[in-house]
């Protein structure tokens, strides 16, 4: 997959990926989420140590250091891809009133114990700073939270 990722120009991915679409996503959104992972493999801002730059010291949760990671994501998209609706898009932040749904669900496939549907590979995410919520207690939970 790395191969792929590293070795793909930004234009080919857009047209091996021009056919795709889900809801509100097409091959262009996934070639320039690619393109964000080969500048984070390229830059070494891959893996855990993305999450903890943005850690501050008695953080109760992981809110801080996911909203540096979308800032950081996002500008990378809008370098790629130039200032769109979709490149300011690519990673949701909590910033904004988002549950960062996929972001807090790919944390936990990383963080929580392998038991063969997580991985569990990221140890040092402390498993409760993540968060749990679904989208739909996100709306009620919102007040509490922050």
């Amino acid at each position: 997959m790395s191969d792929f990722v590293c070795a793909t120009s930004f234009k080919d991915k857009r047209e091996m990926l021009k056919a795709f679409k889900h809801r509100f996503n097409d091959g262009t959104d996934i070639a320039l989420c690619f393109e964000c992972v080969k500048k984070a493999i390229r830059e070494k801002r891959i893996g855990p140590g993305a999450f903890y730059r943005g850690m501050r010291q008695g953080d109760p949760n992981i809110k801080n250091a996911l909203n540096e990671f979308a800032k950081k994501l996002n500008a990378w998209a809008i370098e790629i891809g130039g200032e769109t609706g979709r490149s300011s898009g690519t990673a949701a932040s909590s910033f904004g009133g988002s549950p960062c749904k996929r972001l807090n669900m790919y944390l936990r496939w990383m963080v929580r114990k392998d038991d063969g549907i997580d991985l569990g590979i990221w140890r040092d995410v402390r498993r409760h700073s993540l968060s749990f919520l679904s989208t739909r207690m996100w709306p009620p939970s919102r007040g509490a939270i922050n």
